[in-house]
């Protein structure tokens, strides 16, 4: 009868202190093939949720990704190559131009624009990387305009 007391008063104390909380499964894997948007427009002043830069005009102008932390993304190598795909929107009178990435010497990722609005990277995912990819957009001027997020392969 003591033996048993005590088993439940443990368990009671155990639940209390929250030490036999549920065990959660662990995330999903990243997408290995990941959306990110980028909008991008001129203004003269910073806009919240936007981040700022200048073009070529020098003229500043605010963008913003989504997908990814702000188009940021990460990838745990060999677990298979990534297909990044990015989606210019609502932004009216500007048009994706080059990717042009930094900080890859190995060749681990290749950009190619698709369309206007679209482009695409293929992160082979072979090797530890921290690059950096840029969005080269033109607007209506042909003013050109860097955006530019990173792309980590990691142990």
């Amino acid at each position: 009868m003591h033996s048993n007391f005590r088993l439940c008063a443990f368990a009671l104390a155990v639940s209390l202190c929250g030490c036999a909380q549920k065990i959660m499964p662990p995330p999903p894997p990243p997408d290995p093939n990941p959306q990110v948007t980028l909008e991008i427009k001129q203004s003269d002043t910073p806009v919240p949720g936007f981040l700022p830069t200048y073009g070529s005009n020098s003229k500043m102008y605010v963008y913003r990704y989504t997908g990814g932390k702000h188009g940021n993304l990460a990838f745990k190598v060999n677990n298979g190559t990534a297909n990044i795909h990015i989606k210019l929107v609502n932004s009216p009178g500007f048009t994706i131009k080059d990717i042009p990435i930094d900080g890859d010497p190995n060749g681990q990722l290749k950009a190619t624009v698709e369309s206007n609005d679209m482009a695409h990277i293929q992160n082979k995912n072979t090797e530890e990387v921290d690059a950096y990819y840029s969005v080269k957009v033109a607007d209506s001027t042909m003013a050109e305009i860097y955006c530019d997020p990173g792309i980590i392969n990691h142990r």
